[in-house]
């Protein structure tokens, strides 16, 4: 792990970066529960479980888009590296979109096999199962630089972003719906990694660390229990154009106090820290190799696999957990060994 040591990091990107990654990998485990998977067989619903799922959600990937704004904005605003809408799009087609291709395919054959070809193609290129993640960060990508080079003012910027959040109730193809909503995190990373002297102040203010964290909470939980209520009939044309509205600008906003949160504590940590552990930094660096990976094993796990049945619905996704964790860091491992030029993870 010393390589890791010599090499400029980001501290607080490596703390939350395992971070979200964990949280995503509880997710997927938990989410047949949510309601979000088929059922497997043996399934018996559990109100624990769905709240486990729903909280490792409810800010988990906005974080992940947060984090990869900021380093983007590390390098344009503090490295002041020199970027083209070319260079940008060529770097991350090799970094996002040749993973998600890979492994679409890989997915595609495991699970989309009885499917027709058009059909497994639209899904490979839109990103199959948890793969549209990349897809959307890559229009992240290209949709920020050029809203930073189009000179507005931060204060317009922001208003577009927020708008483009409406937007994103309509469905674009290959992920660029998605993309919308995702851009006001993705462009706040950037803000942020321009601003340290402000994200230094804002860490060390307990009211607004409790602020943000109480919003947080509040807003989730009334989400969830109101969702039921939110559930309209298509034969009330207004009502079932403005639902999806409220419920995503809801969404938004507590998942934005949750980032918050999480990012300025994360900081808060790290201005205390004198170095971070070795361990940590080596899991910052397999966190998007263990994305890539972890999926696809649990729901080889639960759909291709007796050990549902075998340990019983209430075990299953602690024992599906405890398997997932290890064998994606060793697939991960095993893949950068091999050192494949054409996927970098």
């Amino acid at each position: 792990m010393e390589k890791y040591l010599s090499v400029r990091r980001l501290s607080e990107v490596d703390v939350l970066r395992p971070l979200a990654i964990f949280l995503v990998v509880v997710l997927h485990c938990f989410t047949v529960y949510w309601g979000k998977w088929s059922p497997f067989e043996g399934y018996v619903p559990c109100a624990t479980y769905k709240w486990i799922a729903a909280t490792s959600f409810s800010f988990t990937m906005e974080l992940f888009v947060l984090l990869s704004g900021y380093i983007f904005g590390y390098q344009l605003l503090v490295q002041k590296k020199e970027f083209t809408l070319k260079s940008v799009a060529t770097n991350k087609l090799m970094r996002l979109i040749v993973p998600s291709l890979v492994f679409g395919v890989l997915y595609a054959l495991i699970f989309y096999w009885n499917k027709d070809f058009f059909t497994v193609a639209y899904r490979v290129l839109s990103g199959a199962g948890h793969l549209w993640f990349l897809q959307m960060l890559f229009w992240c990508f290209i949709l920020a630089f050029l809203l930073y080079k189009s000179g507005m003012s931060d204060k317009y910027k922001f208003l577009i972003l927020i708008g483009a959040i409406a937007i994103s109730t309509v469905n674009i193809p290959l992920r660029l719906d998605k993309a919308l909503y995702y851009l006001f995190f993705f462009y706040l990373g950037i803000i942020l990694s321009g601003r340290q002297e402000s994200c230094r102040k804002l860490c060390r203010n307990n009211l607004l660390l409790t602020v943000l964290f109480v919003v947080y909470l509040t807003l989730f939980i009334a989400y969830e229990m109101c969702l039921p209520m939110l559930k309209v009939s298509k034969d009330s044309f207004w009502l079932y154009s403005v639902v999806p509205l409220l419920k995503r600008y809801w969404i938004f906003a507590y998942a934005l106090s949750g980032t918050l949160f999480f990012f300025l504590l994360s900081y808060r940590i790290m201005q205390n820290s004198s170095s971070i552990p070795s361990w940590v930094m080596f899991c910052s660096s397999i966190s998007f190799g263990v994305y890539l990976f972890h999926q696809i094993i649990i729901e080889v796990i639960y759909y291709k696999t007796s050990l549902p049945v075998l340990v019983g619905p209430y075990l299953i996704p602690w024992v599906c957990l405890l398997i997932t964790l290890p064998l994606s860091v060793l697939l991960v491992l095993l893949v950068q060994k091999a050192d494949l030029k054409f996927l970098s993870i």
